[in-house]
């Protein structure tokens, strides 16, 4: 088995079965370690695990400090070692900050799984303050023990008094994010653009510890199972869903119903359990598959959802289904195109781009250059469209025109790159 490439540090090769696996922050999925481990036995390993030398009453010599899934996929193929780099020195909990901050990089996530990260990451933030020394003086070095102190008993007392009903979940979640991205900045001397890029920033934050306090604390037991579901495990509106939840017993009540029904959606199970009302009428036998698209568009994002309306199209066969959605689009945009206005194309819309001209459906003209032509009668190609009801993709170029235009921008390159090159 080929192994990675370090720089300057000793590449231990150690037996699977000698690292230890401790108790750890992250979830396990096996599908993940397999694929992880059929990779290394065909291609070898590329990334080594990090572990530490075993401490206490622990059989194996080593312990694993990151890597859980390049360790249980080696042990899959049963691989007869793995490279690993040993940390020196650290206690345990220097090795859970650092198993949190190598996953908080990694953006294949599944939600629950970095709300788990970030809060270890808080919690590491705050030992971090209270350990500082170094030229530090000893009033400085009690100040900020004292901070890192005070903001585990303010996390303690916040969410005791959401316990006790005398605040709101979100005015304690919002006051823990706050201070827990002052701790992380003052701890790691994060800036705010690089907090961001990494996932730090005080949204992030805001929602992953809304996850931790609300779903995997006070249902440690669901989480893994949880994060496995194949419609809201990986779908974080969906768990914000849950989430929201006011009641600690309709999050149980919604979550138990998600892990017997793999197929139902979060707002699907928060009204079987009579929580939400059913938004439509009777139910009907298309329901279910309505509500499986609904929940696939929900979960799309913007430019996703671009890319699948010319695949809605296509998937209306008929014209008479064509019409339908049509018409249902103009009525939403209060649109019914150039005709209901009492505007007539000077040819029709279909017959206005040609090979070598586009007429002007204002007065008749040819133009290679339509825009050219709209700007001289004091109208954009964006108003021109609007105003005919044309798609965005309608051209303000003849076809062949642009073609020419490619073919001598391309003749203009290649001539200063060999002009370039002969100078050389």
């Amino acid at each position: 088995m080929s192994g990675p490439v370090t720089f300057g540090a000793e590449l231990l090769r150690i037996a699977p079965a000698d690292i230890h696996i401790p108790e750890r922050l992250g979830l396990f999925f096996p599908d993940k370690a397999a694929a992880l481990g059929r990779l290394m036995a065909i291609h070898g390993q590329r990334t080594p695990i990090t572990v530490r030398k075993s401490a206490g009453k622990v059989a194996e010599p080593w312990t694993l400090v990151v890597g859980m899934h390049r360790l249980n996929g080696a042990r899959l193929e049963e691989l007869p070692q793995v490279f690993a780099l040993e940390r020196i020195g650290g206690t345990a909990a220097d090795a859970l900050d650092e198993e949190a901050s190598e996953n908080l990089d990694r953006r294949d996530q599944p939600p629950l799984e970095r709300a788990i990260f970030i809060h270890a990451t808080c919690e590491a933030a705050k030992a971090r303050i209270a350990a500082l020394h170094g030229t530090d003086n000893q009033q400085i070095i009690a100040g900020r023990a004292r901070q890192a102190s005070a903001a585990d008993t303010m996390s303690a007392a916040l969410w005791a008094k959401v316990r006790a009903g005398e605040i709101r979940a979100d005015q304690a979640l919002q006051e823990e994010s706050d201070d827990a991205t002052d701790t992380m900045s003052v701890a790691y001397g994060w800036q705010e653009s690089v907090a961001e890029a990494f996932g730090r920033d005080p949204r992030s934050i805001r929602r992953a510890l809304t996850l931790y306090r609300m779903l995997i604390e006070p249902f440690p037991e669901f989480t893994q199972a949880l994060s496995d579901h194949p419609v809201v495990g990986n779908n974080a509106a969906q768990l914000k869903a849950i989430a929201d939840l006011p009641g600690e017993n309709q999050r149980r009540a919604v979550i138990e119903l998600l892990l017997a029904s793999p197929s139902l959606s979060a707002d699907e199970a928060r009204v079987a359990v009579g929580i939400a009302q059913q938004a439509k009428g009777p139910t009907h036998p298309f329901d279910k598959f309505a509500g499986q698209i609904t929940t696939g568009w929900q979960r799309m994002s913007l430019p996703q959802r671009r890319d699948f309306v010319p695949r809605i199209v296509e998937m209306m066969h008929t014209p008479e289904l064509k019409r339908e959605l049509r018409d249902r689009l103009n009525a939403e945009l209060g649109d019914n195109g150039p005709e209901a206005s009492g505007l007539k194309p000077a040819v029709p819309i279909r017959q206005s781009v040609k090979a070598d001209y586009i007429v002007c459906l204002e007065d008749g003209t040819r133009h290679t250059n339509l825009t050219r032509w709209l700007n001289k009668i004091g109208m954009t190609p964006g108003e021109y469209r609007a105003r005919w009801d044309l798609p965005c993709d309608y051209p303000m170029l003849a076809p062949n025109y642009s073609v020419g235009r490619v073919d001598a921008w391309r003749k203009r390159v290649r001539a200063a790159r060999a002009a370039k090159a002969a100078a050389a």
